[in-house]
């Protein structure tokens, strides 16, 4: 006769144990892979500062001072006419980062008032972006700023709370103050390596020495209004960055209109949030836990954590204060 043996079957309890058994593993193991995910991240966002930082030294090697933004007509302090750009410093390292080709394309560079472009717009770039930023990966920004220093942006909205340390004396510190928003071509007016407006920065210019001193750092677009346009723009693209703002300062708050009403719009309706207040949104800001990565100028990459000291974190970010930092 056939050896029939019983069947067993789970029972609709035992089922949903094993399910809340996985579900209770996959929660366990999420965590682990967001970890994982969010450390690679980071190590191609520090390689990223890396390669521009080698890109920076080979500009420099070949015409004798750190890349800057170009404009037409030359800044001598007034808005009218209003520059064009003639190329970021994005664009003029793009030769040592094997965007050579790219670099030759650019049209309009002639000394006269059309904007520079790229034929078909401008492409966005792998390295320019740090795979934490959840902007767009398509768009044409970059999450990498150049080192102002310790400068004030200007006066537009009235909560502006660390604006003391835009003068060294009112810290206890050296340097001079420098010129507003980093406005200016003239070196001994920017305290860091960057401004916007092209002035020439020679390693000579870093009396503190470059293992001292930043060169770059992260910034968000999602929280600041002047890097959500394209990377070649003077202005859009944001060369720099000031150290007075606390690193990962939260600025979320978008507004509506840039001058309606006038004179400021709503870019102040709520000042202590907003991205348009250049007071606290245009420092150094990242997606990566706990702090933003930085390069120094001698190319050696750290991770600084809001943490710092605002007074080491102002040594770090000028180039000649003359005072001993330890870097973290």
């Amino acid at each position: 006769m056939p050896n029939f043996r019983p069947r067993f079957a789970f029972t609709l309890i035992e089922l949903l144990v094993v399910i809340a058994i996985i579900a209770i593993l996959i929660g366990l193991l999420l965590p682990a892979v967001q970890k994982v995910r969010e450390a690679a991240a980071r190590a191609k966002c520090q390689n990223n500062l890396k390669q521009l930082a080698i890109a920076a030294h080979l500009y420099h090697e070949d015409n004798g001072r750190l890349p800057a933004n170009k404009v037409y007509p030359a800044w001598t302090g007034s808005w009218s006419p209003t520059p064009v750009t003639k190329g970021s410093w994005n664009y003029h390292i793009l030769p040592y980062i094997e965007q050579g080709n790219l670099h030759k394309s650019l049209q309009n560079t002639a000394a006269d008032l059309t904007p520079a472009s790229f034929p078909g717009g401008t492409p966005a770039i792998p390295m320019f972006r740090c795979p934490s930023d959840e902007w767009p990966a398509t768009s044409p920004v970059c999450n990498y700023i150049g080192n102002l220093g310790p400068h004030c942006m200007y006066q537009d909205c009235s909560f502006r709370p660390y604006d003391s340390y835009c003068t060294g004396s009112s810290v206890g510190l050296t340097y001079p103050k420098g010129t507003d928003f980093g406005d200016t071509a003239q070196t001994n007016q920017i305290r860091g390596l960057f401004s916007r407006f092209g002035a020439p920065v020679r390693f000579s210019d870093i009396k503190d020495g470059l293992s001292n001193t930043l060169m770059f750092g992260e910034s968000l677009p999602a929280q600041c209004d002047h890097i959500r346009g394209d990377w070649l723009n003077w202005n859009s693209s944001r060369a720099h960055g000031t150290t007075i703002i606390p690193i990962n300062y939260l600025t979320d708050v978008p507004y509506t209109n840039w001058n309606t009403p006038a004179p400021s719009g709503d870019r102040c309706a709520n000042p202590q949030r907003s991205i348009g207040n250049w007071a606290i949104s245009m420092g150094f800001k990242s997606r990566h836990p706990g702090g933003a990565n930085f390069v120094l100028a001698d190319g050696s990459v750290r991770f600084l954590t809001p943490s710092i000291t605002h007074t080491t974190y102002q040594l770090l970010g000028c180039r000649d204060d003359g005072m001993p930092v330890s870097v973290p």
